[in-house]
Parts: structure tokens; C-alpha cells; sequence
């Protein structure tokens, strides 16, 4: 190394700058800061407590307007690109750990052990798992890719009735997002339900909630349906309903007097008497009557494909939830609100990273995570 000290601004102690030595390879092949390391700086020159309100602020809104944020809390200089970089290489390195633990979790299950490494009966009585997606832009193709949203739901058992769940309000949900294959996504999914408790003895009961679409169900139930547990598969209600007045649309006319009077009581039993009343009713509508045929077949195999996931006074008899709301919100509040505002597009490694440190965030694991210094362990990988 080098014979000369090069004093430089950069280190942010107590909100003021100080130089620091630096030291200078003469022959040209590089330098060394001491104070750098001691603090654990990083590319940036930031100290881990600096990129965590970088990062804090920048998953919850553009890059551009952290810049601001930092020059009125910190008195520091920084532009939007900084803040990208420093938030995608973090998110990278949360995406790093997440992948880890899907793959550990895997190979666990695959060898017949205890996925997770808890042997013990802690863990919820029943467990809610939710799957739905929504579309984000990239700015490689300008084109909407899915991103796949999963969330688990720990919840609590009564006897006295039999299995009716019960505190479904109090419980804190787990959320995971992935731009993966749908097939690809399951293992994440189970991974995060592994977490939340899937595998422990005191889970007795695990209920699958999504609309109607087909990579819900093949998959799910390889993953979540384990020997010694309840496991319901549950459509949404809401879907069901628009299912029930597109048929309606598409066999009486859309806004006929037939249309309403056909579709309207049979909205208000599907809740409380469930699908029978309407699998009668398709019956008794001749295909030759409708006014578009084809697509009055499309939503009446909807119904008889999914009738057994509709049994929706049982599902309420035992407490379980029938809409599918809470995925629904997940998609809107941890996903949309940050990747798809104001026309955003993105790389798909940039948009996986803020999704996965959004989900963490969301998940109630932020201190956990950061705990394992993953702003040093990013710095590492940089360098």
C-alpha cells in the first residue's frame, strides 16, 4: 500500500461530516480507509443506520423523492439513482435469504424431516393461506408480468363446537411475493406457511382461500394438505357471485328484467344455502336459450368445477373467512401502492428486490432481517 494519507469528506457522525484518512496506493492499484471499515461503510460511504432510512423510506415511495427526505433529516447529498442501488442491492441480498430458506424448507420436506427445524408442538391451531397475483411493468419489454402474492394467516381453534375458528381479526399475516413460474411460486408459499407454523403437531386445520383459477388448486393442495390435518379448499365468494351475474349476462341479457330476476335471490342463498340452489337453476336454463351460448357454458362449468369449494355455510358456520379479501389487500397495499404508482416500470431483478423488502417489511420482520446486517453483507457481495 501506498506512502501518503488522502484526507476525504464522507463519513456522516452526529449529523456532521468528518474527513477521514485515506490511504493511497502510489503505484496506482487502489487505496484503503481504515474508518470505512471500522464503521462498516459500504460503497456508498453510508453507515448501516444511514442505508436502513434510505431503504425505509425508498420502499415506500420513488426514488426521486428520497433524495429530499435524507437532505432534511440527515443534512447528506444523495440522488435517486443512489438510493435505487443501495435499495435493489439490499432487496437483492433479502431475496438472497428468502431463496435460502425455500431451498433449505424444500429439502427438508423432500427428505422427510421436519421442514423449519421445530420439533416442538408450539404453533397455531389453524392456519389461513391466501394466493392471488397483480401486474407489474418492466421497462425491458414495457409489457405487465405477474407478480404472484401469497399470504399466511396463523389462527386460533375452539372446541367447544368442534373446529371453529375464532380470533381470525387478531392474527398477523406473513406475505410473500414472487416473480416466479406460478408452479415455481408453491414452494415459496409453503416455505412462508412453514414459518407460520404448516408443520408443527398443534396445526390441526389448514384452509386454502383464492379465486377459481387452475394454478390455485393443482397446486395447492400438494403443498399444504399434510396427513393428520383438516384442509379446506375455499373459493371466493365474490368471484363466485360475478361468475353467477356474468351467466346471467350471457344467458338472459345483460340488464333485462329476467337477468336481475334470475340472478338476485340466487345472490343472496349462495352464502347461506350454498351452491345447490344454483346448479338447479343452471340446469333449468335450456343452452339453446341463451343469448351467447359459449359463454354461458364458460361460467356454468365454473360452478360445477368449483362446487366443492363452495360450501360456504359450512365455512361460516366454523368461522373461516369466504372472501378473499385480505390476498386482495395484499396485492394493493404491500404490492401496487409502491411497484405499479404513477406508470412505473422496472428490471425484473430491481422489482423483485423492493417487492420481497416490502413483504418483510409488511410481515413485521423488518428487525429480525436487519439484524443480519444485510447492508454489509450487500457491500461484500459489491466488492
Amino acid at each position: 500500500m501506498g506512502n501518503f494519507i488522502w484526507p476525504k469528506w464522507g463519513i456522516l457522525l452526529d449529523n456532521k461530516h468528518w474527513t477521514r484518512p485515506y490511504w493511497v496506493c502510489g503505484a496506482g492499484h487502489g487505496g484503503w480507509a481504515p474508518a470505512d471499515e471500522a464503521l462498516e461503510l459500504g460503497p456508498e460511504h453510508f453507515t448501516p443506520t444511514l442505508a436502513r432510512f434510505v431503504i425505509e423510506q425508498a420502499i415506500d415511495r420513488p426514488f426521486d423523492q428520497v433524495p429530499a427526505i435524507v437532505q432534511s433529516a440527515w443534512n447528506i447529498p444523495i440522488d435517486g439513482e443512489t438510493v435505487r442501488r443501495i435499495t435493489e442491492r439490499v432487496g437483492q441480498q433479502a431475496e438472497l435469504q428468502e431463496q435460502s430458506q425455500i431451498t433449505t424448507v424444500a429439502r427438508e420436506r423432500e427428505e422427510g424431516r421436519n421442514p423449519g427445524g421445530n420439533p416442538g408442538p408450539k404453533g397455531p391451531e389453524a392456519l389461513l393461506v391466501s394466493v392471488d397475483g397483480a401486474m407489474v411493468q418492466f421497462c425491458a419489454d414495457h409489457a405487465w408480468h405477474e407478480v404472484k402474492v401469497g399470504v399466511s394467516v396463523p389462527l386460533a381453534l375452539s372446541s367447544a363446537t368442534g373446529p371453529t375458528v375464532r380470533d381470525v381479526g387478531m392474527a398477523s399475516p406473513d406475505y410473500c411475493l414472487g416473480l416466479e413460474s406460478r408452479p415455481d411460486f408453491w414452494p415459496r408459499v409453503y416455505a412462508h406457511a412453514v414459518q407460520q407454523g404448516l408443520e408443527t403437531p398443534s396445526c390441526r386445520l389448514v384452509a386454502l382461500l383464492g379465486d377459481g383459477a387452475d394454478w390455485i388448486w393443482r397446486y395447492g393442495a400438494e403443498y399444504l394438505s399434510l396427513p393428520g390435518k383438516t384442509f379446506i379448499e375455499i373459493v371466493d365468494i365474490y368471484h363466485a357471485r360475478e361468475h353467477l351475474w356474468a351467466f346471467a349476462a350471457a344467458h338472459f341479457g345483460h340488464g333485462t328484467a329476467a337477468y336481475t330476476a334470475w340472478a338476485t335471490p340466487l345472490n343472496g342463498t349462495l352464502e347461506t344455502q350454498g351452491v345447490a340452489p344454483i346448479l338447479e337453476a343452471l340446469a333449468a336454463c335450456p343452452e339453446d336459450a341463451a343469448r351467447d351460448p359459449a359463454e354461458a357454458r364458460t361460467h356454468a362449468r365454473y360452478f360445477h368445477h368449483q362446487q366443492v369449494r363452495m360450501d360456504y355455510p359450512r365455512y361460516a358456520r366454523m368461522g373461516l373467512p369466504i372472501g378473499s379479501g385480505i390476498v386482495e389487500g395484499a396485492c394493493k397495499t404491500v404490492l401496487k401502492q409502491r411497484l405499479t404508482a404513477g406508470g412505473m416500470q422496472w428490471t425484473r431483478k430491481g422489482a423483485q428486490a423492493v417487492a420481497t423488502l416490502r413483504a418483510l417489511h409488511r410481515s413485521h420482520q423488518w428487525e429480525r432481517f436487519w439484524r443480519a446486517e444485510p447492508y454489509a453483507r450487500s457491500s461484500q457481495r459489491v466488492a
